[in-house]
C-alpha cells in the first residue's frame, strides 16, 4: 500500500469536520438570543483537534518549505499569532486555536505534495459536493435542522449551524467548479448540474455575504479569463473595470439603496451598532489580547449589549475581530496579502485556470472577511481551500509550469 492511499483517508476525515457541519433543530442566531449553542462541530472537540493533528505528524516530512510554497505574507501572520502566547488574554483558547491553524497549514502543504494537484483538489469537491447534496435535500423537504427559523424563517441553512455558513461554503464549492474543472477532470455535464444545485441553494439561503462575495470572486475571475489575444483581455479588463467603478460610486453615492437591492438595511443586520461599540476596544491594546481571544470578555459584553442577545458570537467582522485579537497592524499585513496577491495574478502573462482559482478565492474570502467572524486567518474551510489552491498555484510557478506572477 502506498503512502498516498494511507494519507488520504485522514485527509478526508478532516476535511469532514473542517467543514464544521452541525446537526440541531434550531440555528445559531435563534440559540444565542436564549443563551444556547448549536455548534455541535467536533471541530470544536479538543480529543478531534488533537488527534487530527497527531496523525498528520508521520506525513510532515512532505510539507516542505513553508515560506517557499505558502509566501511570505501567510507565514508572518502564522508567526504573529504564535508570539500572541506571551501576552494572550485566554492562553488555552489561543493554543487550542492555534493548534488548529497550524494544522490546517499542515494538511494544505502536505496533501498538495502526497496527493498531487488533481486528487488534492478533487477530494475536496467530492467532500463538499456530499454535503451540499444533503444539505440541499433536507432543506427541500423543510426539515428544521437544515433551515432558519425566527428571523429568517424558511430560508436554507443545510446542516450547518447558520445560512452565513452555508452561504459561503457554496461560493467556494460554485468557484472551485467553475474554475477548476480542468483541475478537478470532473466531465462538464457533471460540472454545470452541481454548479445549477449551487446557484439554487446560494439563493435560497439568502445569504447577502455569500451573494456579494462570490459575485466578487466570479468579476476577478472574469479580469484574469485566459484570452490570448492581448487586446481582447484587455478591453474585457477595462469593461469589468468600469462596471466595477460604477458599483462602487453606486455604493459611495446612496449606500442605503445599494444595500437594500443586497437585502441589508442601512446597519448591516446591526453589525454596525456592534461594530461602533467595539471599534474603540481594538484601539486600545495595540497588540491585542492574544489569537483567537476575539478581544476578551469587555468586547464579549460590548457585543451582548450592542446586540441584545444572551450569547454573543465575535463581532462579525473578521478585520475588526483581527484588530482585537493582534493588532491593526496584523489587518494591514493581511490585506497587503490579498491585494498583492491580486496584483500578482493581473500582471502575469500566464493563461490558466488556476490563476484565475485563486484570484476568485482571494477575492472571497476578503470580502467575508469583512461581515464575518471566520474570516482573515481564523481556522476555517474558506481559509483552508484558500492556502490550498495558493500552495498549488506556487509550486506550479516554481517548476514553471504556468508563467510566474509576482
Amino acid at each position: 500500500m502506498s503512502i498516498r492511499s494511507v494519507f488520504i483517508l485522514p485527509y478526508a476525515c478532516f476535511l469532514a469536520v473542517l467543514a464544521r457541519v452541525t446537526w440541531s433543530p434550531i440555528d445559531s442566531e435563534q440559540a444565542s438570543f436564549l443563551g444556547l449553542t448549536t455548534d455541535y462541530s467536533l471541530l470544536n472537540s479538543k480529543l478531534v483537534v488533537l488527534s487530527l493533528a497527531a496523525i498528520l505528524l508521520p506525513f510532515i516530512w512532505y510539507a516542505g518549505n513553508p515560506v517557499k510554497r505558502l509566501g511570505i505574507f501567510p507565514c508572518t501572520l502564522i508567526t504573529l499569532a504564535i508570539i500572541s502566547v506571551a501576552w494572550t488574554y485566554n492562553i488555552g483558547q489561543t493554543l487550542f486555536s492555534l493548534t488548529l491553524m497550524l494544522t490546517i497549514v499542515g494538511y494544505a502543504l502536505v496533501s498538495t505534495r502526497l496527493l498531487g494537484r488533481r486528487l488534492a483538489l478533487l477530494v475536496v469537491w467530492l467532500i463538499a459536493t456530499l454535503i451540499i447534496v444533503v444539505s440541499v435535500v433536507l432543506a427541500a423537504i423543510g426539515d428544521a435542522h437544515a433551515i432558519m427559523g425566527g428571523n429568517h424563517g424558511g430560508l436554507w441553512r443545510g446542516i450547518f449551524a447558520h445560512k452565513n455558513s452555508f452561504g459561503p461554503f457554496l461560493g467556494a464549492h460554485l468557484l472551485i467548479s467553475m474554475l477548476g474543472r480542468r483541475i478537478l477532470g470532473v466531465p462538464l455535464v457533471v460540472i454545470w448540474m452541481v454548479a445549477a444545485i449551487d446557484l439554487v441553494a446560494i439563493v435560497a439561503a439568502g445569504s447577502s455575504t455569500a451573494l456579494l462575495s462570490l459575485a466578487t470572486g466570479l468579476a476577478v475571475a472574469a479580469v484574469l479569463a485566459p484570452f490570448k489575444v492581448r487586446g481582447l483581455r484587455n478591453l474585457w479588463r477595462a469593461i469589468i473595470g468600469a462596471v466595477a467603478c460604477g458599483m462602487v460610486a453606486f455604493m459611495v453615492i446612496d449606500p442605503d439603496s445599494a444595500l437594500s437591492l443586497l437585502g441589508r438595511d442601512a446597519t448591516l443586520s446591526n453589525r454596525t451598532v456592534m461594530w461602533s461599540q467595539v471599534y474603540p476596544l481594538s484601539l486600545s491594546h495595540k497588540l491585542g489580547t492574544g489569537y483567537a481571544t476575539g478581544g476578551g470578555a469587555q468586547v464579549s459584553f460590548e457585543v451582548q449589549k450592542a446586540v441584545h442577545r444572551k450569547d454573543a458570537q465575535g463581532v462579525q467582522s473578521g478585520y475588526l475581530n483581527l484588530a482585537l485579537e493582534l493588532g491593526w497592524g496584523t489587518v494591514v499585513l493581511f490585506l497587503s496579502w490579498g491585494i498583492f496577491t491580486l496584483i500578482g495574478l493581473f500582471r502575469s502573462l500566464g493563461i490558466s485556470d488556476g490563476k484565475a482559482l485563486v484570484g476568485a478565492l482571494m477575492a472571497q474570502h476578503l470580502v467575508i472577511s469583512f461581515s464575518e467572524s471566520f474570516g482573515c486567518i481564523m481556522p476555517s474551510w474558506s481559509l483552508y481551500i484558500l492556502l490550498l489552491v495558493v500552495v498549488l498555484w506556487r509550486d506550479l510557478q516554481a517548476t514553471n509550469v504556468e508563467a510566474p506572477a509576482a
